[in-house]
């Protein structure tokens, strides 16, 4: 078998807005191995993704084809895929023999194609490493994520993926309005829940959030522990969603690396502020755009409420994240069944009310509640008979919390000065 990969090596170049820029791109094969190496120079820091692609003839007469993008980011190192702060030459590595073993161009070229993205403007999706140490991945696409995607379980236990939501600035929705015409508003106003009224809200960022709810296997890989305490029983799956079992909010909250966001800050600094998702940012999240209370835009009734996730089985176990319901149209999972979200929002959901903002402006800005109880956003499996009485997807708890409750991960994009 031959031993090189490529027979001609170029490299260009896309920018993501003015600035920054990327220039010089050359690429290179290390003798005697399938190891590629990729060379260019930044303006200014930035976070840097790229796809490669080949063409059959060495001209490129016959137009550039990509590999598929999770082939090309499967054993990549260096500076690509990633917050890159520095300025100059830059540098990364691809191991072909890792993600396309047996490929060969002889008579062709291929080209590097890199995209320079604003720290503020990042690609649409995070991956944070949970196990290896301190790691933050971008790109752009769930189909650009490596090891086989989404498919592959490391997503669910060792990594945490994370989509970005276009909120800043947005005013919006939340609640349930008089007019969307699927029955959520009687079910809600008959039996009284004035928390749930429609009222405007503006976030002034843009944000990450985990597609998935916070499975066991993710909170014990990056808090040291695969056993943890009694709830986490041997014949219950890693991959499931991660329950309260008795730790409220504030545990994972704390500032020190005790508790797992303050772990995942203390990693990364300052700029990832990681924390547990805020109720508005939950609800804008879930809705995706779809004004509907369901975000499917069905009418509001136990069936449909099923389709999305509220119901899994007659079991009180929590299903495996991701599996057994479509996401939403943003590609969260979950987010209307498996177990609850317990919010960074503490008090009466309905203290919206009384807020200065909402009073002089009607528009409650970047809203995180405080008060006395904990805040938690969803439905949880067996709960279909709180849809039909009209009971809140939006409610406070005072007491313990226990195996319906878990956790979603949020983190601002950091915003230009």
């Amino acid at each position: 078998m031959k031993s090189f990969l490529f027979a001609a090596l170029v490299g260009v170049t896309l920018v993501a807005g003015a600035v920054p820029t990327i220039s010089n791109v050359s690429l290179s094969q290390e003798t005697g191995s399938r190891n590629v190496r990729v060379d260019y120079t930044l303006s200014e820091p930035a976070i840097v993704t790229w796809t490669l692609e080949t063409n059959a003839v060495a001209n490129a007469s016959e137009g550039w084809i990509p590999l598929p993008e999770g082939v090309a980011n499967t054993c990549t190192w260096g500076d690509i895929n990633r917050r890159v702060d520095k300025t100059g030459a830059c540098t990364f590595f691809w191991g072909a023999d890792h993600s396309w073993d047996d490929q060969l161009v002889a008579k062709g070229c291929a080209r590097a194609v890199l995209t320079a993205w604003s720290i503020h403007h990042p690609p649409l999706y995070m991956v944070v490493d949970l196990f290896g140490g301190p790691c933050i991945r971008y790109y752009t696409s769930t189909n650009a994520l490596p090891d086989g995607g989404l498919a592959s379980d490391i997503y669910r236990t060792h990594k945490l993926v994370m989509r970005k939501i276009p909120a800043k600035d947005v005013v919006w929705t939340m609640g349930i309005p008089e007019d969307v015409g699927d029955g959520s508003y009687e079910k809600f106003k008959d039996a009284n829940k004035s928390d749930n009224l429609a009222h405007k809200v503006k976030l002034t960022y843009d944000y990450y959030i985990g597609i998935y709810e916070l499975s066991r296997a993710q909170w014990g890989n990056l808090m040291n522990t695969k056993t943890g305490y009694g709830w986490m029983k041997d014949n219950v799956s890693m991959q499931n969603a991660y329950p309260g079992g008795g730790q409220y909010p504030s545990y994972f909250r704390a500032g020190d690396t005790s508790a797992f966001c303050g772990r995942l800050r203390d990693f990364h600094g300052a700029d990832y502020a990681f924390d547990l998702v805020s109720s508005a940012e939950w609800e804008f999240a879930y809705r995706a755009g779809e004004p509907q209370t369901l975000y499917t835009g069905l009418a509001w009734n136990s069936t449909n409420a099923k389709a999305c996730g509220a119901v899994v089985s007659n079991s009180q176990t929590t299903h495996e994240v991701g599996t057994a319901f479509p996401p939403n149209r943003w590609g969260l999972y979950d987010m209307f069944g498996n177990v609850l979200d317990g919010t960074r929002d503490t008090g009466s959901p309905s203290s919206w009310q009384d807020r200065e903002d909402y009073k002089t402006t009607g528009i409650c800005v970047d809203p995180v509640l405080t008060g006395s109880g904990y805040i938690y956003r969803g439905y949880y499996l067996l709960q279909w008979y709180q849809i039909e009485e009209g009971d809140y997807w939006n409610a406070c708890v005072t007491g313990t919390f226990n195996d319906r409750i878990g956790y979603r991960i949020a983190c601002p994009v950091p915003n230009a000065d």
